[in-house]
């Protein structure tokens, strides 16, 4: 074997991995003109076992709570001063990443503390709502991970909540449909374009309440995907054997979401993610 190559696996939450190498290479930032040695992940072979067969993992590098992730490298060569990383997902397609401190609208965003009890990225505690009528009463911890394409709620709890969905759209023009992509479909009087369709069609608002007026607000279009068949598939999944909710890309599009590791805090708030975004002292790069 060669004694200089260092294999690295990732397993994200979902259950989805990678397998691959450890590169160290130089980067160029236009921010600060600055050239660092970053150590991270190549992977070669990609797996997403909740979904039963290999297909591309999605994700972006280093965002990690541990002290070698992207952004603690930044910090230690000293190109950024705070550990602060943001992201962007534009449901469009595309969207933006910010590391460092200065983040859009920084001033006017609510916090709320990162749990001191999780090694992920978790705002707490949180029940489950369906059109603001409680589904789940039981506080179960959220993580948000941007590792998983996918939401994923634990199985029991997701019958229920497809259950009490089903129930809402039963007098609606949508009806239930066999699509391949996933598991649970529908279809409108006509097929689904973009995103902006399902706000016609399919209107019931999912929310987690983490108490103290806290809530994370979860519509339609962040919870539906469409096919190429032009269906509304449900994009929360169940998963066995888990006791929290892991807030994946689908449920993050059109969110700026960002982690404050020196403080110890999250925040999310609806944001333009096409928009284009400049900063002075932060790397910003798009996606």
């Amino acid at each position: 074997m060669n004694q200089s190559q260092c294999d690295c696996e990732i397993h994200y939450l979902d259950g989805s991995s990678s397998l691959g190498l450890l590169i160290f290479h130089k980067f160029s930032f236009t921010t600060g003109n600055v050239h660092p040695t970053i150590a991270f992940g190549c992977g070669y072979d990609q797996v997403d076992e909740g979904m039963g067969e290999n297909m591309l993992v999605d994700g972006m590098f280093g965002l990690g709570r541990g002290s070698v992730d992207l952004v603690s490298q930044l910090k230690q060569q000293k190109i950024i001063t705070q550990n602060v990383i943001g992201h962007c997902f534009n449901s469009k397609g595309g969207g933006f990443r910010i590391i460092g401190k200065d983040v859009p609208s920084s001033s006017h965003i609510s916090w709320v503390p990162m749990s001191k009890n999780s090694k992920y990225y978790s705002p707490g505690r949180a029940t489950l709502h369906l059109d603001m009528k409680s589904i789940v009463t039981k506080p179960m911890e959220v993580v948000l991970d941007s590792g998983s394409t996918y939401t994923h709620f634990p199985e029991d709890l997701h019958d229920q909540l497809v259950a009490a969905l089903k129930a809402s759209l039963s007098k609606s023009s949508v009806e239930e449909v066999h699509d391949p992509a996933l598991p649970l479909c529908w279809k409108g009087p006509r097929p689904f374009k973009s995103v902006d369709d399902l706000k016609k069609e399919l209107k019931p608002l999912l929310s987690l309440n983490f108490g103290g007026g806290v809530t994370m607000k979860i519509p339609p279009e962040n919870y539906l995907i469409i096919t190429r068949h032009g269906n509304a598939c449900f994009a929360i999944l169940a998963k066995k054997e888990i006791d929290l909710y892991i807030i994946g890309d689908i449920t993050m599009q059109d969110q700026l979401v960002i982690y404050d590791n020196e403080n110890e805090r999250i925040s999310w708030q609806q944001y333009p993610c096409g928009k284009k975004t400049k900063s002075k002292s932060a790397i910003v790069s798009r996606i």
